[in-house]
């Protein structure tokens, strides 16, 4: 049974009519924090490069089937200052935590199968996907044209626009297509203050979100 407040949201929109879906559970009034906005995800735990959430697989009728742990990648504590390298004096980049978050989620899914349900992230990054509050409901940011925007990944792309590239840094950029054919940037993960500061690359914004 879900404690009071709390519900399932899917985390994919594509989802909608599915006849199972993979759920996050949130707590839809969150204890209020002097420290820091309250997060209204039940965090199990934490690693060095992921957040660990408690989700659920829900069928058709909404009915609750089976309780999970959502892997969220993050690079937040390894981008941090004082972490430069995870192991020996390779520098810490983006292309070495994927692949070290391939290898983690390969190892588990080698070791027991069934106990895994794959989603499609695992070896490829998903759109991004925030939590509509107030909906309860999952929002992926889009630009003003519908253009969906996905991790970038493109060196090429990205120092042609002047901006670091992917691979060799640790700093990250979503990508979506602009009218004029061209590839429009804007910084990854965001703060829902950032999202409001590049909101004309964006489609409108829900009044009350969380990443």
């Amino acid at each position: 049974m879900l404690p009071s407040n709390h519900v399932f949201v899917p985390i994919d929109a594509a989802s909608a009519g599915q006849p199972l879906r993979v759920c996050v559970v949130v707590n839809k009034n969150p204890p209020a924090s002097t420290t820091a906005p309250a997060s209204p995800f039940v965090l199990l735990r934490s690693t060095l490069d992921a957040r660990v959430y408690l989700g659920a697989v829900l069928d058709a009728t909404g009915q609750h089937r089976e309780w999970l742990e959502i892997w969220i990648q993050t690079i937040a504590p390894l981008a941090a200052a004082e972490f430069k390298t995870i192991a020996g004096n390779d520098p810490l980049t983006n292309a070495m935590l994927d692949a070290r978050w391939d290898v983690m989620t390969r190892t588990f899914i080698e070791a027991d199968p069934a106990a895994c349900i794959q989603t499609g992230g695992e070896q490829q990054h998903p759109r991004p996907a925030y939590i509509d509050l107030d909906a309860l409901a999952p929002w992926h940011p889009a630009a003003p044209e519908n253009q969906p925007y996905t991790l970038a990944t493109d060196d090429a792309e990205l120092l042609a626009a002047g901006l670091p590239a992917f691979s060799s840094t640790t700093t990250r950029h979503w990508r979506a297509t602009a009218p004029d054919g061209k590839p429009q940037f804007i910084p990854a993960p965001l703060t829902s203050e950032q999202l409001n500061t590049h909101s004309a690359k964006l489609q409108a914004l829900p009044k009350n979100y969380i990443p």
